[in-house]
């Protein structure tokens, strides 16, 4: 689905043509602008100074409203706010605060004990949705897929990698580094790269930065499958399942349940602790199977904004 067809959708007129998205995930940003939807930061970006100053105000938990991003001003001209659950609950009692009248859709893209519990939110003022199934059922959630874009493209390139895997901590180190030397042991060259979990603090100096969305992309691009690691008691489908799907690379991942999902197909995805290792090679060595463009297209941004529905 083009930029065109996702404005001209009649779901899409008719319940977001007036809406912002709140979240930190900036890489995203001009890939949702062009969808039709106006993208925010929760907070402002500021100078050293102001960012002390800003910290001070939080930790005498002073008022944060003055500090919050240019959305906070489109809150009386809107018809929809989506806001990641990163944002924190804060955010989304200001909005309430703000206009009663909106639509407010909070979107956990994290499992809920990595973020905060759906219990601080006013159900009488939000939608809270997530992409966790098991979530959804703990918390009486509402379920949504997990979304990309099919306007971000990748470059042709000559395979360099036979793995790779970019993304943060989050727990998941020392089940990567086992990944990683069974790789080795069998011979395959990987690109497995961990983010420290406090790599998006702006002062940060540590061994392992943040990595730039256009060098993810350059990986990927040069890699026959992506490695996915999920979180413990995590159900839901992460971002790397998403890149494989939507630029045709093949999948290793420690999610049992993406079995029961449209586009799985053996070919396709090696499911580890289920599929034996022994067929690993033989897994790589085969052509990708070719998934349906129209399952594809059913995760596009524009078609997870009109289940919302």
């Amino acid at each position: 689905m083009d930029v065109k067809k996702c404005k001209e959708s009649k779901k899409f007129d008719l319940l977001f043509s007036k809406t912002i998205f709140i979240s930190e995930a900036e890489f995203f940003f001009p890939f949702i602008k062009k969808k039709g939807v106006l993208p925010y930061h929760s907070l402002r970006k500021l100078s050293f100074f102001f960012r002390i100053l800003r910290r001070i105000f939080k930790e005498l938990r002073l008022p944060m409203h003055y500090w919050y991003g240019g959305w906070k001003h489109q809150l009386l001209k809107i018809d929809t706010v989506i806001v990641y659950s990163s944002a924190g609950a804060s955010i989304v009692d200001y909005i309430i605060s703000q206009n009663r009248n909106i639509r407010i859709i909070v979107w956990y893209w994290d499992p809920v004990f990595r973020t905060f519990s759906p219990d601080l939110i006013d159900r009488n003022f939000c939608e809270i949705w997530s992409f966790d199934k098991a979530d959804c059922k703990t918390y009486n959630m509402r379920y949504n897929t997990v979304f990309y874009f099919d306007n971000i493209l990748i470059s042709h390139k000559s395979v360099v990698y036979d793995v790779c895997f970019i993304g943060y901590d989050k727990g998941r180190r020392k089940e990567i580094e086992k990944i990683s030397q069974i790789l080795a042991e069998a011979k395959y060259k990987a690109y497995l790269y961990v983010v420290d979990d406090d790599a998006a603090h702006r002062n940060y100096k540590g061994a392992y930065p943040r990595i730039p969305y256009e060098q993810i992309l350059e990986r990927i691009a040069e890699s026959k499958a992506i490695l996915d690691v999920v979180q413990d008691n995590q159900t839901g489908l992460t971002i790397r399942v998403m890149e494989g799907l939507f630029f045709k690379k093949k999948l290793i991942t420690t999610q049992p349940s993406i079995k029961e999902y449209d586009f799985y197909h053996p070919d396709n995805v090696f499911i580890l602790g289920l599929d034996n290792l022994e067929f690993l090679p033989t897994f790589l060595q085969k052509q990708y199977y070719e998934i349906s463009e129209d399952i594809i297209k059913s995760y596009d941004f524009c078609n997870w904004i009109n289940r919302f529905v």
